[in-house]
């Protein structure tokens, strides 16, 4: 069990979740209740919901805060039409109780008001800002909730198996970022489903669409990079896809990397960082303090996390903080051995 201390609030960060958690999951079987997640959600989040929902039984629906990304629209298909408009649902169903995936920052969640929520399955670690829930399951070392929503469901059909081993590939980077779990749960999952593993991949890989080509050469164009010691640290600010290019700037050679996009009442900023450094810096620690220049809050991952807030105009600030603190935390640290 990983413990963190947020304010003056401890958080368990457990592996497994706890009995009365699991309590509370099994008693809303059968019930109304609504599943959501983060604003332009992903795979992961939009996937580990259709599992879980087609668990929790016919009284169960997905609402969104507003929309999903490209890529569940294209894979998802007609599954992803049936999603309600989350403050629709609300008001169609007052009494249901709210199970909240893939999220826990309140600025990730722009329909949600004074709601409150029943269940919290999360892989992302608890910022200041976060939404608690009277039952939770947390732990930032889980590589995606479909990961997390697929252990919960031991008798998954090769529907629900087929939607989490997409999730699970999603939002681990093609399992590049998974741990030895991850990996069992695709293959137990596989022999559900009984699906070709390589036919799976490809639906996730379609082209790039010409904006998030465009993003990423627009990165690499607006680049800037400090080297210290045997550490390299990329910043940048772009247009939009900012996650897209932070992966091209780590792909490209940089152990930590910081890309920003802002507007006229938000700014966003993607981390990523080598998986080497993960011993040496708390990146979802450091983007939530990146988060408070913004005016806003982060969190995320190890190796990959984000902050968002109201600010866009202290985004080159975010971001040279940001590189300073990676620098402080992994220069002194890190050195390569020929």
């Amino acid at each position: 069990m990983l413990e963190k201390s947020m304010g003056l609030r401890k958080i368990d960060y457990s592996k497994v979740p706890s009995k009365k958690f699991l309590a509370a999951l099994k008693a809303l079987r059968g019930k109304r209740c609504i599943i959501t997640f983060h604003s332009l959600a992903d795979l992961d989040a939009c996937a580990s919901a259709l599992a879980l929902a087609q668990h929790m039984g016919k009284k169960c629906i997905i609402a969104m805060q507003d929309r999903i990304n490209s890529q569940s629209k294209r894979v998802l298909g007609e599954d992803a039409a049936k999603f309600f408009e989350f403050g629709r649902a609300i008001k169609k169903f007052p009494e249901a109780q709210i199970i909240l995936l893939d999220c826990n920052d309140k600025m990730l969640l722009p329909k949600m008001q004074s709601q409150k929520v029943h269940i919290l399955i999360d892989h992302h670690a608890k910022s200041a800002n976060c939404i608690n829930a009277k039952y939770e399951w947390v732990n930032p070392e889980f590589s995606s909730c479909s990961q997390m929503v697929s252990s919960l469901l031991k008798s998954a059909d090769a529907k629900q198996a087929k939607i989490l081993i997409l999730g699970i590939l999603a939002d681990s980077a093609n399992l590049l970022s998974a741990d030895s779990d991850a990996f069992f749960q695709i293959a137990r999952l596989l022999e559900i489903c009984g699906e070709d593993f390589e036919r799976l991949q490809s639906l996730l890989h379609a082209p790039r669409p010409a904006e998030g080509r465009v993003a990423v050469l627009e990165g690499l164009r607006n680049i800037s990079f400090a080297k210290k010691g045997d550490v390299v640290c990329a910043i940048a600010q772009v247009c939009s896809c900012e996650s897209h290019v932070a992966d091209a700037f780590i792909r490209a050679g940089a152990d930590g990397a910081f890309v920003g996009s802002g507007s006229k009442n938000s700014a966003k900023i993607s981390a990523r960082i080598r998986g080497r450094m993960e011993a040496h810096i708390n990146l979802p620690a450091l983007m939530d303090e990146v988060g408070k220049i913004i005016d806003g809050s982060g969190g995320g991952h190890p190796l990959a996390a984000g902050a968002s807030g109201k600010n866009a105009q202290k985004l080159e600030e975010a971001l040279n903080f940001a590189q300073k603190k990676f620098f402080e935390h992994t220069a002194p640290r890190i050195r390569i051995t020929p």
